[in-house]
């Protein structure tokens, strides 16, 4: 009886070590995990103005996928803060679109518009009949970089969309046209997240010291990509280049080596000039 009652008194002793020393890591407290950024939006055909449903929406770089549903309407949580770049695919549509200034713990709304493989962001709809005063921007500054459709414009995040418009000299010239280093002036709307919707960039033409403006005449000797000889210079085009005909503008791929032609546009340090205008002569 006595060995009956001590073998009950260890075995109970044993249960309550087990159950005070076992316990401590299943009730170890979870990793809380690090404030991530979130995007919710919806997103539209370009072409139709309606609702794009079943589409895919990755992160590219990421496991983080999801599916709009019938109202065009997605939401992806858990993404880094900065920038990412979003991944459109379904029948019809491989688009990439970058979207920068996200922050921890925020959401951002985003209104898309997609066609083919295009993909650009349309101004989110506002609950005020007309924007304040204070969210309309103009500012000027040198383009820092360029990511996609958006650029960093003295340490400002600038979006632009379908109905961005840009010029130089007075002229609309395409989003492809602006480059690193060059000076605008942008005109637009400051977003929820910080970035500005531009509704106009401008590009101030600047003529360096060890610039100058050039005008002559001469044949094509060899073309190079997007680079001619000419006369014995280098000629470089951009996409702000002019290349006419009789008034006419024309194609790049219209010149031919032998063309006779007059170049407009600034000599630089190299000694290559940057044509403004090219016209092809008969």
């Amino acid at each position: 009886m006595k060995a009956l009652m001590k073998f009950a008194s260890v075995l109970a002793m044993g249960l309550l070590a087990a159950a005070c020393g076992g316990g401590s890591s299943a009730t170890a407290p979870d990793v809380v995990p690090p404030a991530s950024a979130s995007i919710e939006g919806t997103v539209e055909n370009a072409s139709a103005s309606g609702p794009v449903a079943a589409l895919k929406v990755s992160v590219i770089g990421s496991a983080l996928a999801t599916s709009t549903d019938d109202s065009g309407h997605f939401a992806l949580h858990g993404l880094p803060s900065g920038q990412v770049t979003l991944h459109f695919e379904g029948p019809g549509i491989d688009a990439r679109l970058d979207l920068s200034g996200l922050g921890a713990g925020q959401t951002m709304t985003v209104r898309i518009s997609v066609s083919g493989s295009q993909a650009s962001m349309r101004p989110t709809s506002s609950p005020s009949p007309s924007p304040s005063p204070e969210s309309e921007v103009s500012f000027r500054g040198r383009i820092d970089s360029i990511s996609g459709s958006s650029l960093q414009v003295a340490g400002k995040t600038v979006v632009t969309d379908g109905s961005t418009r840009i010029r130089r000299s007075g002229e609309t010239i395409p989003l492809s046209a602006l480059q690193v280093g060059q000076t605008v002036e942008v005109e637009g709307q400051t977003q929820a997240n910080g970035s500005i919707l531009a509704k106009s960039i401008t590009i101030e033409d600047e003529t360096p010291d060890n610039e100058t403006e050039v005008s002559f005449k001469g044949g094509i000797q060899s073309i190079s990509g997007s680079t001619l000889q000419v006369a014995g210079k280098a000629v470089a085009t951009d996409g702000s280049t002019r290349i006419t005909r009789h008034g006419d503008s024309i194609a790049f791929s219209t010149l031919k080596v032998g063309n006779k032609v007059e170049v407009e546009g600034t000599q630089r340090a190299d000694g290559s000039v940057l044509a403004k205008k090219i016209s092809l002569e008969d």
